[in-house]
């Protein structure tokens, strides 16, 4: 009788097309993605690596490029995104 923790080790089978095409040499499109609109934050921590960016730019993607970004993770199959 398997425990159902015992099925994290089998977890890799869910991968096999894409192992296959890696071994192929073909790379697999990735099934997520985290997307961030941007990096602007305001707590202003000592040694962020953000900080001076936020400094010299407060941009945000355009919308019509966030939309652009987004169209193309849905025609390569992403199959899960996390908006930042």
């Amino acid at each position: 009788m398997y425990d159902v923790l015992d099925y994290l080790d089998l977890r890799i089978l869910s991968h096999y097309n894409e192992i296959k095409m890696l071994k192929n040499g073909v790379m697999p499109a990735p099934r997520m993605a985290i997307f961030y609109s941007n990096y602007i934050c305001n707590c202003k921590c000592k040694g962020c690596d953000y900080g001076d960016l936020n400094r010299i730019s407060n941009q945000s993607l355009s919308l019509e490029n966030a939309l652009y970004i987004l169209k193309q993770l849905k025609e390569i199959g992403i199959q899960g995104l996390e908006f930042c």
